[in-house]
């Protein structure tokens, strides 16, 4: 009966040390752990408006830059052979006639 109880005391002991070294632990991690500072206040009015502004202006000149990219693609589009009647394929649509004939 002593070697029960005297294994049951050093299981218990086991356990004791083990929960005072991870609670010990615990401490530590939690007093290293300095959380993040958060801005409550937010932004300045005047970096605010700044920010404003420079977001403005972007999009602006993006605006600007798409109309000209936009105009300067339709130009390109545009193909002068569409407009003006070649003599090839006239000549080509007639042999074309006279051979099936």
């Amino acid at each position: 009966m002593s070697d029960k109880k005297k294994s049951a005391k050093k299981w218990q002991e086991k356990l004791d040390k083990q929960s005072e070294k991870s609670e010990e632990k615990k401490r530590k991690r939690e007093a290293a752990f300095v959380p993040p500072k958060e801005n409550t206040a937010g932004l300045s009015e005047s970096a605010k408006s700044t920010n404003d502004n420079e977001i403005a202006d972007i999009t602006k000149s993006l605006k600007k830059k798409a109309k000209k990219f936009r105009n300067s693609e339709a130009e390109e589009n545009v193909k002068i052979e569409s407009y003006v009647a070649s003599n090839e394929e006239s000549r080509s649509k007639k042999k074309r006639r006279s051979s099936s004939k």
